[in-house]
């Protein structure tokens, strides 16, 4: 199963005073060659892209824990997936951030990655019993000085995840994605899972150019 998520569109462009920003060379030929950039393929793949090391909020970590090469979820692309468990009894929220370099939030100068090809951010999930609910945003530091070129997020909106796997297409035209230090972003909260825990499978993440 496929799903489309459309976003409203933004303005396009950041503030004219606002600092402007290198990207990481390497990253920006990579993404020019390949119709897909991964975020995400399996735990081995040397075409993945950022690191899974920002936890939101500060206490974050009571709340999440990450594996990143889980292999408990049948089907899952290379053999591997991102398992996300939730615990809401150590917090009302709770989210990671894939960035561009380990604890980087586009504070100081540092690297990004040139995805301005690409149109559609797409990746597959699936909740443990079915019913979890996550919300899906990329290029989500644009209010930083070094941050993401975007002035608004990619925000997906709230997603309810079955038990079974399922692909979400979420379409990026009209978004500045000419430096991404944030490319990908899962959060979920007490709110939107009642239970109080929830445990999330994420696999084949990527941009793609939609052509």
């Amino acid at each position: 199963m496929s799903i489309t998520l459309n976003l409203p569109q933004p303005p396009h462009h950041r503030p004219l005073d606002a600092p402007a920003a290198s990207v990481t060379p390497v990253a920006a030929a990579a993404a020019a060659e390949a119709g897909v950039w991964w975020v995400y393929q399996s735990a081995d793949a040397v075409g993945n892209h950022g690191s899974w090391s920002n936890i939101v909020p500060e206490r974050g970590f009571d709340v999440l824990r990450i594996d990143p090469a889980d292999r408990t979820s049948p089907q899952a692309a290379g053999g591997t997936a991102v398992r996300l468990v939730f615990d809401f009894g150590r917090g009302p929220w709770a989210g990671v951030v894939v960035a561009s370099e380990p604890g980087y939030w586009g504070d100081r100068p540092g690297p990004g990655f040139d995805l301005a090809r690409y149109r559609v951010l797409a990746f597959r999930a699936r909740g443990l019993a079915g019913g979890e609910s996550i919300r899906v945003k990329a290029a989500v530091a644009g209010d930083q000085p070094f941050g993401d070129q975007a002035a608004l997020p990619v925000d997906a909106g709230w997603i309810t995840l079955g038990s079974d796997w399922r692909e979400y297409r979420i379409d990026t035209d009209g978004r500045d994605l000419s430096r991404v230090v944030t490319s990908f972003m899962v959060v979920a909260n007490d709110k939107h899972n009642p239970s109080g825990r929830a445990t999330v499978f994420l696999a084949d993440i990527r941009w793609e150019t939609g052509r």
